[in-house]
């Protein structure tokens, strides 16, 4: 790879890293953030701040040990940028009265997003043409699944763009040449003969400690440990106990500034670094699929003597110098709390005995593929089908090339596919890694077909007829999009939008641009299929998201609060419920009671209920779900109203209980079966969500 190449990639990786991020950019902090994932890491990076450790992960006042680290500095760093949580509970309606939290969480999710893309496009661009990279970085931007979760504040993003930017450097290491060096990236004159280079081993090594040393930095000044010697406690210094992390860094840096690597590792060290971050962004399944990818490579392949280009025992030490501090410092603070929880429960039983979700038979995940990946869909089995043919005819002692990065996109593919498919716990997000290598060989194989030479008829047909199966059943039942990174999929959807409509005009679209490109099989038709594929994406990303978004966030209900409250006496109760919103967009200034007896409630509101005749009740606003309306009410008037009627002048709940809408204005409490979902009961009147309604009882 020549220095003029690599700068000429490098700027054009550069313009799709910035347009990819526009395409993700608009109306991203417009709507709320998400139960319950959402709104619970936020309220986990928010409880960062507030503590003032970026360390130790809370969930209220206890040990939050599900998920690693990563997600939660991302986050934390946008609130703090965005001026949020300064003075910590002081202010509990600030994450309710602007678009700041929304913007200050996603906004690092997208970016990390957009930059797994322009990665994709400068992979590609190493093997393949110009438009093939630009093919299959756009592909990768606009398939539904991808762009939908690029903008969602959750930890599988971080993952997935980090496990691929990796991906992508391990592929660069194994294709560049041994004999090389370094690369001379940049230089330039400043002052006589003073001259700036910036070469590969500059970047990696800066890579190195940008990853390590920050760690280092924040464990050695905030974690101390001790042990025991000779029958003694000794205190040790975290300066001490998080040196040899550093210094495995520090081995790697000089050994790169000694010459003794060549270009070729230098791309695998920064593999292993990217690796050791999508650890800490999901955990240590973030090194099954390319240890997988590639051992099953190497097999299949026969190039047993690439395995050297790895350093495999390097790349060990590398990814526990990047993620090892901080689960090192958390087994120092919270011991086997933390283990149990996190290793044990969220690691080992989440794959073998299966934790939470949907378990489902081992095609579960390919009807979600189909919405996933609905864009890329009526090309797919002849991209597919094409690659095979490809590495079919590949003579077994050329060099690594074309045929060998097909051989690798489909192993990485179906190595995906059978992990998830295999593990017991099922959520429809966990096959979202699979986007990322079919992107690429759809990409491929639209830039590279020839169509006056091979025939792909049935596969072409079989894409067709399976995008037009796919695009009746969202027509029928819209809310397969967000069930692709939502929790709770029985969850009432609002038909009565109609969104099905725009999905199947914009959803034909793709269907008539692939009919188009087949026939034609030119580059502009290619580029009117990618840009159908980006419209309807487009619609699902800004209106279809943004129209849904009040049923799953909790945010307007908050701002309806905090308006209509006379006091801060008047406090906010979370009754019956544990959707993670109500403690984010109240700063954890909720008063949770969940129990279903109601003891603890009712011993609450005794507490603060008038006594005597003459006095005035105050309010206290309670957020619960439509069904628990009508128990709430006569709660209230057993114990309260029709208990003490001469201290309520005679009054119940019918007067006292009120549903409170937009403007502070009384709404009526009659509902009805939704006119779908029979088992879902809604109100009459319009209402800003069709799960929760805010209540203010007055005791």
């Amino acid at each position: 790879m020549s220095k003029s190449i690599f700068q000429r990639r490098g700027l054009l990786t550069f313009i799709i890293f910035i347009f990819t991020l526009i395409y993700y950019t608009p109306f991203l902090g417009s709507y709320g953030l998400f139960d319950p994932w959402e709104t619970h890491y936020g309220e986990v990076a928010r409880t960062m701040l507030q503590r003032d450790d970026y360390i130790s992960t809370y969930w209220q006042d206890e040990g939050f040990y599900s998920k690693p680290v990563l997600l939660f500095w991302m986050q934390s760093a946008g609130m703090a940028l965005a001026g949020l949580n300064k003075t910590g509970v002081d202010h509990p309606a600030e994450m309710a009265e602007s678009t700041r939290p929304e913007w200050a969480l996603r906004l690092p999710v997208a970016i990390l997003s957009s930059l797994a893309v322009a990665s994709v496009f400068f992979l590609v661009f190493t093997f393949f043409s110009f438009f093939a990279a630009f093919l299959s970085s756009v592909f990768l931007a606009i398939t539904p699944h991808y762009a939908l979760v690029s903008r969602q504040s959750i930890t599988d993003m971080p993952f997935l763009a980090l496990m691929t930017i990796a991906m992508v450097l391990f592929i660069l290491g194994l294709s560049e040449n041994r004999n090389i060096s370094k690369l001379k990236i940049f230089s330039t004159k400043i002052r006589g003969n003073l001259q700036i280079n910036i070469t590969s081993v500059f970047i990696i090594n800066t890579l190195l400690v940008i990853a390590v040393f920050p760690q280092y930095m924040l464990m050695a000044a905030n974690v101390d440990a001790s042990t025991v010697f000779i029958g003694k406690r000794i205190q040790l210094s975290g300066f001490l106990v998080f040196i040899p992390y550093l210094l495995l860094a520090l081995e790697t840096a000089v050994s790169n500034i000694r010459g003794k690597t060549t270009l070729s590792s230098q791309f695998i060290q920064g593999g292993f670094v990217f690796a050791g971050l999508a650890i800490l962004a999901k955990g240590f399944g973030a090194l099954v699929i390319p240890a997988a990818t590639f051992f099953i490579y190497f097999l299949v392949s026969k190039k047993w003597e690439k395995i050297k280009d790895f350093d495999i025992l390097k790349g060990i030490l590398i990814i526990i110098a990047v993620s090892f501090p901080w689960h090192h410092a958390m087994m120092i603070r919270h011991g086997n709390a933390f283990f149990q929880e996190y290793i044990v429960h969220h690691h080992f039983k989440r794959a073998a005995l299966g934790v939470h979700g949907e378990r489902g038979i081992f095609t579960y995940y390919l009807t979600q593929m189909a919405f996933g990946l609905f864009v890329l869909l009526p090309i797919l089995p002849a991209a597919i089908s094409w690659h095979y043919r490809k590495i079919a005819e590949k003579k077994p002692d050329e060099s690594f090339g074309k045929s060998d990065f097909s051989l690798i996109l489909i192993i990485w593919a179906s190595v995906t596919f059978l992990l998830f498919s295999t593990m017991l716990t099922k959520f429809h997000h966990y096959i979202l890694p699979v986007t990322v290598p079919l992107a690429v060989l759809s990409g491929i194989f639209i830039s590279e077909f020839k169509p006056e030479t091979e025939k792909i008829k049935l596969s072409v047909f079989s894409g067709l007829i399976l995008a037009i199966l796919t695009l009746r059943e969202f027509f029928l039942d819209s809310a397969h999009f967000i069930n692709l990174f939502i929790y709770k999929y029985e969850r009432l959807f609002p038909y009565e939008y109609k969104l099905s409509t725009m999905l199947a005009i914009t959803g034909f679209g793709v269907i008539f641009s692939t009919v188009v490109y087949f026939v034609f099989r030119k580059k502009w038709a290619a580029l009117i299929f990618a840009l159908s594929g980006a419209v309807f994406t487009g619609n699902l990303i800004y209106s279809y998201i943004p129209t849904l978004a009040p049923h799953w966030s909790q945010k307007q209900l908050h701002q309806i609060y905090f308006q209509c409250r006379q006091d801060s006496s008047e406090r906010f109760i979370a009754w019956q419920l544990n959707w993670r919103g109500e403690n984010f967009y109240s700063k954890n200034q909720v008063l949770p009671h969940m129990d279903l007896n109601s003891k603890d409630f009712l011993a609450y509101l005794r507490r603060y209920s008038i006594k005597e005749k003459g006095t005035s009740p105050s309010g206290r606003f309670l957020l619960l779900e439509i069904h628990r309306l009508n128990r709430l009410k006569n709660l209230m008037d057993k114990e309260f109203y029709k208990k003490n009627p001469e201290v309520y002048s005679g009054k119940t709940s019918k007067e006292l209980v009120s549903i409170i809408g937009p403007d502070c204005k009384t709404v009526p409490d009659e509902s009805e079966k939704h006119f779908r979902m029979k088992n879902f009961s809604v109100l009459k009147a319009p209402y800003p969500h069709n799960k929760f309604i805010l209540v203010r009882i007055m005791i």
